[in-house]
């Protein structure tokens, strides 16, 4: 496995093939230059674009220059006509926009002849010659060919510079937001639909859809301009709009359990591993699309259902496994008004997710589940207009709620939650049911206007982005008012917390708000001074104000949290200035080479960041547990605890020192300084033969005053060497780092940068795609990137769906304190991986599809829970993470299909062969000392096949 990155890298080099798209947030656009046969520019030619996605046609007449623009077009298949008297008329047919892309076409009128229309054929030009974004293009035909998990999340997958944290096998991640990163940043990522904001706070997004109402998806990861905000990755999906003809697709999966085999074996059965299989997948989407008139309304419905149902390791599926349902109707219009101005309009009215078992795993059984049953619902209506030749325009508004409710699966005061720290187990019911209600209205607006100039032309926009970001996640007191944080098995610690009863939940007390309002406007000019250079300035002004709206506590632990009414309370307010610097050239002269280099700056979103200081929102402290009484009997309550008591909370004589705390108290810090992301960036791209091209990358980026929420009386106390035992090895110890015993129990929570909490990527990356026509494709990436960043023992994930569980510090999150003398928490490490997709069609209307990804193992260490006598229980590394990686993860996905047609309806059966190699790679296995260390958690999904078929007309 160690010569595959080698191999591949050499395979896609040696590849005259690829089309690495550009991606980023604007519709595509066509320019160029119109000449005469001498050389000459020719102003007042008449360019006119034609497309079955565009409704009408669009013109526009070249400038003195002979240069024109034509901006913000749907993605397709164009004709471009050129015309002016006195000359041929030029046809040039096939020209392919993609999401985000400028294509530069040139056009050479001759004098008029015989001949008159002249009709140009040829490859599509793939290289982006005047901007620097870097990402993937993905067309709604691409993610239907292919076997993939049909989700936004397998598209992601195939993206070049992302790393994603999960891996999907025939749907076993498709009911779950899958996590991931773009060239290292882990969040920060903006996540938009129809031009909509779906980002659920900084990172994934509210709905679940279906590939099949895509038309196109582009990713952006690196190079974004102005128009984003953050510094992780840009996503894109736009749906079909219908068109001048009536179409209608009807399709169905199934996956029965019969259909999954199995790929356990000693070595993952001795590691505790029972399986985890899907047990039943299935997936329904019916879609109708068209004019209601022609080249004037167009209409777009879809309705999209699946069920999940997965066994997880460790849980006995008599008992209980994770099942999913959701449904997802949608509807778009496009009306065109007149020439000039058209409107458009998205609803998805009910976007609902019902997961019983949520969080299911060896390390959640399933008393102590939280039932999911989650609403969804979007709103939009955008105006554009064509001004003038020069001037284009689009302003939308939008809204997207949610409402998500959670129940626990048993009664916490029979069965009161519980975790060790020790072993990650919980037990009893699942802890913070809440009822989380999000809002998120918007408005947006973009002018794109085009002016030649003696020294060039000039390529501006402007733009304004609001947003409101309301999210209250009210824990609701299902789960009642404490947990029980065991160690090993014995009473250690105790969690309680500010809530009512839950008959009273939303009457006598509220949660908070956590809301941040959210400004921006931008400028940008794609200067080119001749024909081969391009030089793109920006700048984005940003505004972000978070608050807290009001709530009402009425406690059950009154003794331990006041009954109060907390006010509005708005944090502060920062604005900022985010420069954008790309210079673009032309290496040979014909657009098929380009040279680009980058610099920008990204300011991270606030989001829900500070809910942690939310007063109204969720309040907690945790303190040593005493455990003073056996059976109903007092026992001595010592500073050190008894560990022969009840294991039950009695009253606050059983509460000793107090270790953590959250909500009130907890400050902010009001010279917090803005967190940012720099990238420098530089690639060379070529077009070979057809539409084909390679492109080579280098990011570098860097975050910079990461804040977080950190106990400041023990940042740089942490100087008072303890010993202690090893779990791992009796053999040896642990030099761990305690608090001096003046600040035991001191607790001083505020949100503040952390000097040396940054993190720094570097990734090399090569990206090829070819389309040869008539349905044959392939594309494919390979990545190798360095990190130096923060590492969290304090942050274990034991989900499943994830991979590489020891959290990384990010923007908002709790700084990790280092109490080891022998293991930094700032770690260096390095990954890969490698992507490919292909479709190719053979003989008797059979085709076949590929997709293939390898992705090397996470590094990991042993994370030691050690109790301190001043700083209480904590988690250490026990080694660097790099002297240890899980397992490679290959997964190669195959297609096997045939299409016929009868009266007019072509019909596609499919059969789709998921994780073909069988490999049972670990994705996820528990890191802790303690019985569970080494158990496994999750592995790839065995081998499993599916069943497809379509109808389309």
């Amino acid at each position: 496995m160690k010569r595959l990155p080698i191999i591949f890298a050499l395979l896609v080099a040696s590849l005259t093939s690829a089309r690495p798209a550009h991606a980023q947030i604007e519709q595509g656009r066509l320019m160029g230059t119109v000449k005469d046969a001498q050389g000459g520019v020719l102003p007042g030619v008449a360019v006119t674009a034609t497309s079955p996605a565009l409704m009408g046609v669009r013109t526009v007449t070249t400038e003195a220059d002979g240069r024109y623009l034509l901006a913000s077009l749907p993605s397709g298949v164009y004709l471009l006509t050129f015309e002016l008297q006195g000359f041929d008329t030029i046809r040039r047919e096939g020209v392919r926009v993609s999401q985000g892309s400028t294509l530069t076409i040139d056009a050479l009128l001759q004098i008029a002849s015989l001949h008159e229309n002249v009709t140009v054929t040829g490859a599509s030009p793939v290289v982006d010659t005047t901007t620097t974004k870097v990402g993937t293009v993905f067309s709604g035909e691409v993610l239907t060919s292919v076997p993939s998990g049909n989700d936004i999340w397998a598209t992601l997958g195939q993206t070049q510079g992302v790393r994603m944290q999960g891996f999907d096998v025939g749907g076993s991640h498709k009911d779950q937001n899958t996590g991931y990163e773009s060239f290292g940043i882990r969040n920060q990522n903006k996540v938009l639909a129809e031009g909509i904001d779906l980002t659920e706070g900084d990172s994934s997004g509210f709905q679940y859809n279906s590939n099949y109402a895509i038309d196109e998806v582009s990713v952006t990861a690196s190079g974004s301009d102005v128009e984003m905000s953050s510094p992780g990755t840009a996503v894109v999906q736009t749906y079909k709009s219908g068109g001048n003809t009536f179409t209608g697709l009807e399709h169905i999966t199934y996956e029965g359990g019969s259909f999954v085999g199995n790929n356990n074996n000693a070595a993952l059965t001795a590691r505790g591993f029972t399986g985890n299989p899907n047990l039943l997948f299935y997936e329904t989407h019916l879609e109708l699309g068209g004019p209601v008139i022609r080249d004037r309304l167009w209409f777009y419905a879809a309705y999209n259902r699946f069920k999940i149902d997965k066994q997880i390791s460790g849980v006995d599926p008599n008992v209980a496994t994770d099942t999913t349902r959701l449904q997802d109707p949608m509807v778009k219009l496009t009306y065109k008004i007149d020439k000039a101005d058209t409107i458009n309009t998205f609803i998805q009215p009910y976007n609902n997710k019902v997961k019983p078992n949520r969080n299911l795993s060896i390390s959640n059984p399933p008393e102590t589940v939280l039932a999911q049953d989650s609403r969804v619902w979007i709103y939009k209506g955008a105006w554009q207009r064509v001004w003038t030749n020069r001037l284009f325009m689009e302003v939308r508004a939008a809204a997207c709620c949610e409402v998500w409710p959670m129940v626990p699966n048993v009664d916490a005061a029979v069965r009161p939650p519980r975790s060790d720290s020790g072993t990650l187990l919980t037990s009893g019911a699942g802890w913070d049911a809440y009822t989380l209600l999000y809002q998120k209205p918007q408005a947006s607006g973009s002018f794109t206007y085009f002016r030649p100039s003696k020294i060039g032309s000039h390529d501006t926009k402007f733009g304004f982005e609001f947003i409101n970001n309301r999210q209250q996640q009210g824990i609701n007191g299902q789960s009642g008012p404490i947990r029980y944080l065991d160690r090993f098995g014995i009473p250690d610690q105790i969690l309680l917390e500010d809530v009512g009863t839950a008959s009273s939940f939303g009457s006598t007390w509220t949660s908070s708000y956590n809301a941040n309002r959210m400004f921006a406007l931008y400028a940008q000019d794609r200067w080119a001074p001749t024909n081969r250079l391009t030089i793109t300035v920006g700048v984005r002004f940003g505004y972000q104000r978070p608050s807290f709206e009001p709530g009402t506590r009425d406690p059950v632990l009154s003794g331990l949290f006041p009954q109060q009414t907390v006010p509005t309370q708005i944090l502060f307010s920062r604005s900022n200035y985010a420069p954008r610097l790309g210079v673009s050239y032309d290496l040979s002269g014909d657009g098929k080479t380009a040279v680009k280099a980058f610099y920008g700056r990204y300011y991270a979103i606030y989001a829900n960041s500070f809910s942690g200081a939310n007063a109204g929102g969720v309040n907690s402290k945790t303190f040593n547990f005493l455990d003073c009484r056996l059976a109903g009997v007092p026992v001595s309550c010592t500073a050190a605890g008894a560990t022969s008591g009840n294991g039950i909370y009695d009253g606050p004589q059983e509460l000793g020192v107090l270790v953590s705390s959250s909500g009130s108290g907890t400050k902010v810090d009001p010279n917090l300084l803005q967190p940012y992301a720099d990238e420098i960036s530089g690639s060379i791209e070529h077009q070979f033969w057809g539409e084909s091209s390679v492109r080579v990358l280098y990011v570098h980026k860097t975050t910079s005053n990461v804040f977080g929420v950190v106990n400041t009386a023990r940042i740089g106390t942490e100087t008072v060497p303890v010993t202690v035992p090893n779990p791992f090895d009796s053999t040896q110890v642990i030099h761990a780092l305690d608090i001096p015993t003046s600040l035991r129990g001191v607790v001083t929570n505020m949100f503040t940068n952390i000097p040396d909490s940054g993190a720094t990527y570097d990734t090399l990356s090569l990206s090829a795609q070819k389309r040869f026509g008539k349905g044959i494709f392939l594309q494919g990436g390979f990545d190798y990137q360095w990190r130096n960043e923060l590492r969290q023992p304090n942050s274990i994930s034991t989900s499943p769906l994830s991979t590489d569980s020891i959290g990384v510090y990010s923007f908002g999150g709790t700084f990790p304190i280092n109490y080891s003398a022998d293991v930094t928490n700032r770690q260096r490490n390095t990954n890969w991986q490698m992507h490919a997709l292909g479709h190719y069609p053979l003989p008797a209307d059979f085709s076949a599809g590929l997709n293939f990804r390898v992705q090397s193992g996470y590094p990991w260490s042993p994370v030691a829970s050690v109790k301190l006598p001043n700083a209480g229980t904590q988690t250490v590394l026990v080694d660097n993470i790099q002297n240890r990686r899980s397992d490679t993860v290959p997964i190669l996905d195959l297609r096997l299909d045939r299409r016929f047609k009868v009266n007019g309806l072509a019909f596609l059966a499919m059969v789709d062969v998921y994780n073909i190699l069988n490999a049972n790679a670990v994705t996820n296995f528990f890191l802790s000392s303690g019985t569970t260390y080494n158990t496994v958690i999750a592995a790839l999904n065995p081998r499993t096949v599916q069943l497809g078929f379509r109808v389309t007309f």
